[in-house]
């Protein structure tokens, strides 16, 4: 909800702002990606280790807002 509402927000503000050519998101996602061009295998291994880690760590935060979510559902019931 919080997503749509900021949406929103940026839309009122400028409605401009969401209009992009198609591909956008992805030219920007390859423009991204090219940080990793060159570097060595053993610093890859880490970066890697660390998106890792990071999932993970977002991955349980979203497995507990949804137990938290149900439950809240449970008592309203």
């Amino acid at each position: 909800m919080k997503t749509v509402e900021k949406w929103i927000t940026i839309y009122k503000k400028n409605p401009n702002y969401f209009d992009v050519s198609d591909g956008y998101y992805l030219d920007q996602r390859k423009k991204a990606s090219r940080i990793y061009n060159g570097k060595p295998t053993s610093e890859l291994i880490m970066l890697l280790k660390s998106k890792d880690n990071q999932i993970e760590y977002l991955e349980s935060l979203v497995s507990s807002l949804q137990l938290e979510l149900h439950a809240g559902k449970e008592y309203d019931h």
